[in-house]
């Protein structure tokens, strides 16, 4: 929720409908991480998508992220202060303005969506992500684990 307060300027409800699906979504993709699927994908992601697998289930999933944070980027388009900017929506979306006339500026819905998404999945993530993963290790290094048991005692 404190990444989701950056991006959106907005709390989740622990229990809301739509914050659960997101957690789930991205639940589903961490333990499709692995697979060989998605590391097929992310090595030729050209070749991948007109190829039937899980990685598509992913690709899927990664999308509704995505949609999720272009709808976000429309309510607040409608909203807009550019001289009070809420969150990190309100800032890149005056950044597009800003730059509305360069044409090579890497500023435009498309990577607002992107960046929201990566910064969304990962604050989301990481904490979660990094205390599974470490007690995944230990269950797997014995050894490990007891040089850690070893130290807390």
């Amino acid at each position: 929720n404190v990444i989701c307060s950056i991006l959106f300027n907005e709390r989740f409800p622990y229990n809301d409908k739509t914050f659960l699906n997101l957690m789930d979504l991205l639940n589903k993709n961490f333990y499709q991480l692995n697979s060989i699927w998605i590391q097929m994908y992310n090595l030729w992601p050209t070749i991948m998508k007109y190829i039937p697998g899980k990685h598509r289930e992913f690709s899927k999933r990664l999308g509704g992220v995505k949609n999720f944070i272009l709808e976000k980027v429309k309510e607040h388009q409608e909203s807009l202060d550019p001289a009070n900017p809420r969150d990190y929506i309100d800032c890149f979306l005056s950044k597009i303005e800003e730059e509305k006339h360069n044409l090579k500026s890497d500023f435009n819905l498309e990577n607002l969506a992107i960046c929201g998404s990566n910064l969304f999945t990962a604050g989301t993530e990481t904490t979660s992500t990094t205390l599974r993963f470490g007690l995944l290790l230990l269950v797997k290094h014995p050894e490990v684990q007891a040089k850690v048991h070893e130290e807390l005692d």
